[in-house]
């Protein structure tokens, strides 16, 4: 004869049942006879069935490892900083931007001039924006903003030609 217990979730208050397999008989058990009803002995097996797990593979921990860094990076927040942030926009900005006004001044190649303003300009909007979201060190920000000012002074420079020239004419 072979009793089968079927306990419910909350164990301190529900009454446990009790079926025999060969007599077909059910009864019903309190919470403080469920020892009487289970051995010890079982509840300990099925308790170490359920802990004990295979030990991975070394090639399974080695993807484990893999995985756990790419969700740490993509989770870790981006901050600014010498953890490989480039400055590389901001400044390019800043050299494209001033070179273009100071040739613009001289009056050396005015149309090359124009682009290196138009490519400062672009650039600082570039730099800003990847500060502002944490992608380069926030101490690039002058360069970008000098680089923004320079091409934009560049383009007003020009604004202010192509009105003298549509004015005025050619003198």
């Amino acid at each position: 004869m072979e009793d089968v217990a079927v306990v419910s979730s909350d164990v301190a208050t529900a009454p446990v049942a009790t079926a025999s397999a060969a007599e077909g008989m059910e009864s019903v058990v309190s919470p403080a006879d469920v020892s009487a009803v289970i051995p010890a002995e079982a509840i300990r097996e099925a308790y170490k069935a359920e802990k004990t797990h295979a030990k991975p593979s070394w090639k399974e921990r080695m993807i484990t490892r893999k995985l756990e860094k790419k969700i740490s990076k993509a989770s870790a927040p981006k901050e600014a900083g010498a953890n490989g942030q480039s400055k590389t926009i901001p400044r390019l900005s800043l050299i494209f931007g001033g070179l273009g006004l100071l040739m613009l001044i001289l009056g050396i190649v005015p149309g090359i001039a124009i682009l290196f303003g138009i490519a400062g300009l672009v650039l600082g909007i570039v730099g800003l924006s990847q500060i502002r979201r944490g992608e380069s060190p926030r101490s690039s920000k002058a360069a970008a903003l000098l680089g923004l000012i320079f091409g934009g002074a560049v383009i007003l420079f020009l604004l202010l030609a192509i009105y003298a020239i549509a004015a005025f004419g050619f003198a």
